[in-house]
């Protein structure tokens, strides 16, 4: 188990050259035909998959998107699911669902954190990613977490998610939160029962589509959490009290 959270943290830190070498290859291999075929007029399903361009130097926060998106379309079974919060309102409403991290008293603080956000699509549609963001000097204010400003501005990870347009989570979405520049760094050092740990890492907006009362107010879970120490090593975890709790490194 403890490898498990490593594989998918060791894309990430070896996003650059897993994606120099296959752009590599494919230049040294590629034919220059005369004509096209009709079958290099129809791009096989894999290569659109794991779309992988000339273009290595890419920005560190596009590298890492890319290869959330690669991950996460491959997750199939939704495992471990806990409801994170409640949605009811009138149509049209938005609503914040904070999503919140704790370590519990012997447990230890993620480094990094993934996990699949399941909700129903008939009843909600996901707007975004926010923050709230308190710079310097100024007042605070609530900030859309996006492709091009991944940066959680508390923690200095960055959060990626797929898919990466917000039209397109049917039901479910993936995202996943790590730091490249500090793998050493706490996603946050709250403890269960604080007021630090009520108030959540970060938020996932939904607008309602139609009037829902409160008796049948549509649940948004999480599911297939995995949590990671500081040596990429697995955490277990649970979601109790709408909070997703890290224990001790499972052996």
């Amino acid at each position: 188990m403890k490898r498990r959270f490593f594989s998918f943290a060791g894309m990430l830190a070896l996003g650059t050259i897993v994606m120099a070498g296959c752009a590599e290859e494919q230049t040294t291999k590629a034919p220059a035909p005369t004509a096209p075929s009709a079958e290099a007029q129809a791009p096989k399903a894999e290569t659109a998959t794991n779309a992988v361009t000339p273009e290595v130097a890419k920005p560190t926060t596009e590298r890492v998107a890319q290869v959330a998106n690669t991950v996460a379309n491959k997750i199939d079974a939704i495992k471990g699911m806990g409801a994170i919060c409640s949605l009811s309102g009138a149509a049209g409403s938005s609503i914040d669902c904070a999503v919140r991290l704790a370590s519990s008293a012997d447990g230890v603080a993620a480094r990094a954190l993934q996990g699949t956000l399941l909700f129903d699509a008939d009843a909600v549609s996901f707007e975004g990613f926010f923050e709230e963001f308190c710079p310097a000097g100024g007042s605070c204010v609530n900030r859309e977490i996006t492709a091009e400003a991944p940066n959680l501005s508390g923690s200095g990870h960055i959060l990626s998610f797929a898919p990466k347009a917000k039209s397109e989570w049917a039901g479910r979405g993936s995202f996943l939160i790590a730091n490249l520049s500090n793998p050493q760094a706490a996603i946050t050092e709250a403890q269960t029962g604080t007021d630090a740990a009520a108030k959540g890492v970060f938020t996932a907006r939904f607008s309602l589509k139609k009037d829902i009362s409160a008796d049948s107010a549509a649940v948004v879970e999480i599911g297939n959490v995995v949590a990671a120490d500081a040596a990429a090593q697995e955490i277990a975890v649970r979601v109790t009290d709408a909070t997703i709790v890290t224990g001790t490194v499972r052996n």
